[in-house]
């Protein structure tokens, strides 16, 4: 696993910090001397870092301090500035601002706002959690089959939680989201801002209730893009996603009847994914793009759901399935990854991700009754993978959670808060978002975007009027609007009407209400800390290719392989959240082997051209393990 990128931004002068007051329930540390200094960012010199001090636990303010790592785009018309509005996209915010924040948001947005991201503590450039790469490269598949699989996996949590804690020290246990809005509270202050405006994303939702929540009262505006719910307990978290998957297969198949572009238009698309599966339960499923390589259900699970419901691309997915089903050639497919060789230490997701969810499979037989709830709920697709890793590494992982599960309550004068969610998100399901909604109570609206995907602002001109004008001018949609889906066969945006409709009468997708987000094998609604980056497996490394260069030599922590043709995410995304701003792009046989370090990402993307489709933030969207890749060329 790969781990995220370190913001050199420009040490703190001092680290007493003076707080604006904050709302009641806050923690207000009190100081004197300039709070961050801002310098140009090394990678992006339009941009501006800079280090925020603040306490290690916020229990004990005048304790230990490390340094949140900050970087900001400052408003391009001055005159006409709203204000801050800070960005979390699902992990480390630095380095969004840096590379992804022009081209994510509307030129209005970047007129008027302030675009602010940090990496939250245990992150990035934030005291980022270290684990053993050797470690992690012993992970058990989390699909156990019997009680000796769930001893392993049991055993495995137990190591690698010793051995992240061993090697992150005290802020390893001071990683929940609390602290974490508590540090955003602290930034606010530090920026000199009464009140923010907030756009969170996936995970970067679990912040943005957990700000509400605490700090309701400064608040200008937010958007919650892909929305986690934070209510749900272990069986319905299971099962309640894997309802989310099979709606998402369900919309695959759909457009696979109608659309003739399909590969497999014209029959019977269920039956072949069946058959697909049968052939994986028999150990006879072979993946025609990686000669030995034989797939089980977990596997052609994975394939679909982080190859084309995620980001969608219908088209991969409908080849990928041709080429399976007649073992003729096709696209490459989704591959489990782990750090290589000569990596030695990686940031994991997971020590931060447990603080927030109390989970209980306490043995291999309740386990076995979940999975059975699971395939009642998904028969096709059976389970979400990376939710069923995710809830299986965190109830296995050691200790006590210390923010766990509950519903949302904000405090009395919170200003109403957006909501938008695809209709057929397989990792923040719409009816999570429509239960984090009604906890919401008065004042809310939910917009719904009615297509595929995760994360949908940058689907269509509806889906980004709808942010835009609620961010910009205050103007909360109709609750119950939406937007109509772009294709979902590969592109990523499409032309859509210019505004949300009204309220809808569209049905739900058959499964249980109440479900929650997810990316990567440790999930999304996990990531709003802890990204995790993906070890995408092409072709093998050239023998004895060097992978440092330059003032990256020594410091990389990971890698990315690029097979003949491949489509993977691009070298701005990647650089953007790869560790430490280094990253190699190992080539298939023939092709050059690229150096990509933050400060030259776009020359490198430029250099590769069409073999880099830029996944939006893919790799906050997966993580090492299983699900540590994304599809091969189309």
């Amino acid at each position: 696993m790969a781990g995220l990128v370190r913001v050199l931004g420009a040490v703190l002068a001092g680290t007493a910090l003076a707080l604006a007051p904050v709302s009641e329930g806050g923690t207000a540390w009190a100081g004197g001397g300039p709070a961050i200094g801002w310098a140009p960012c090394e990678e992006n010199r339009a941009a501006e870092c800079g280090t925020l001090r603040v306490p290690i636990d916020w229990a004990r303010p005048d304790g230990a301090t490390f340094g949140l790592a900050v970087a900001r785009h400052r408003a391009t018309e001055p005159a006409r500035r709203i204000g801050v509005l800070v960005v979390n996209p699902g992990g480390p915010g630095a380095g969004f601002v840096q590379a992804e924040a022009k081209t994510y948001f509307s030129e209005e947005i970047l007129a008027r706002f302030d675009i602010v991201g940090f990496d939250p503590r245990g992150s990035g450039g934030s005291a980022a959690v270290r684990c053993s790469a050797d470690i992690v490269r012993r992970e058990p598949l989390p699909a156990p089959r019997d009680q000796a699989d769930f001893d392993r996996l049991v055993a495995y949590n137990a190591e690698l939680a010793a051995d992240c804690r061993r090697r992150t020290g005290p802020l390893a246990d001071h990683l929940d989201t609390v602290s974490v809005a508590r540090d955003l509270d602290a930034l606010r202050a530090a920026l000199g801002e009464r009140t923010l405006s907030y756009h969170g994303v996936s995970a970067g939702t679990l912040l943005g209730q957990q700000y509400a929540e605490l700090f309701g009262r400064n608040i200008r505006a937010m958007s919650l893009d892909s929305t986690v719910d934070h209510s749900l307990s272990t069986g319905r978290l299971l099962v309640g996603q894997a309802a989310n998957v099979e709606a998402a297969f369900g919309a695959f198949t759909r457009w696979c009847d109608r659309d003739p572009t399909c590969a497999l238009h014209g029959r019977n698309v269920t039956r072949i994914w069946d058959g697909l599966m049968t052939r994986a339960d028999r150990g006879t499923l072979r993946d025609p793009s990686l000669p030995g390589r034989v797939l089980n259900d977990f596997d052609l699970a994975t394939e679909a759901h982080l190859g084309a419901f995620m980001e969608p691309s219908y088209d991969w997915l409908a080849k990928r399935l041709a080429s399976l089903e007649s073992g003729g050639p096709g696209p490459r497919g989704v591959v489990r990854g782990y750090p290589g060789p000569e990596i030695r230490e990686i940031e994991h997701p997971a020590p931060a991700a447990c603080q927030d969810w109390k989970l209980r499979i306490p043995d291999y037989r309740r386990f076995a009754v979940y999975a059975e709830r699971m395939r009642r709920a998904a028969p096709h697709m059976r389970t979400q993978p990376d939710r069923q890793a995710f809830v299986l590494s965190c109830a296995l992982w050691p200790g006590t959670p210390t923010n766990p599960q509950h519903r949302l309550t904000v405090e009395r004068g919170t200003p109403a808060i957006l909501l938008i969610n695809g209709r057929y998100d397989p990792a923040a399901g719409h009816r999570g978002a429509a239960n984090v909604r009604r906890q919401l109570g008065r004042g809310a609206a939910l917009v719904t975007y009615e297509g595929p995907g995760h994360g949908v602002y940058h689907r269509t001109a509806c889906t980004r009027q709808a942010v835009d004008d609620y961010l910009l001018r205050l103007r909360l949609p109709a609750d119950g609007s939406s937007c109509a889906p772009a294709s979902p066969a590969g592109a990523r945006t499409a032309p859509a009407s210019p505004a949300p409709a009204r309220p809808s009468s569209h049905g739900e997708p058959p499964g249980l209400a109440g479900i929650s987000g997810g990316d990567g094998r440790i999930s999304d609604d996990v990531h709003a800390r802890q990204a995790g980056v993906p070890s995408l497996l092409g072709e093998p490394a050239a023998a004895g290719a060097d992978r440092t260069s330059g003032k990256a030599r020594g410091r990389i922590r990971g890698e990315v392989r690029l097979g003949q043709g491949s489509r993977h995410l691009g070298a701005e995304t990647a650089a953007a959240v790869l560790p430490e701003g280094a990253l190699r792009l190992h080539a298939a046989p023939g092709e050059a082997v690229v150096p990509l370090q933050r400060g030259v990402a776009r020359r490198a993307a430029e250099r590769l051209g069409p073999k880099l489709l830029k996944l939006r933030r893919a790799a906050t969207q997966l993580i090492s393990g299983y699900g540590g890749g994304v599809p091969g060329p189309q």
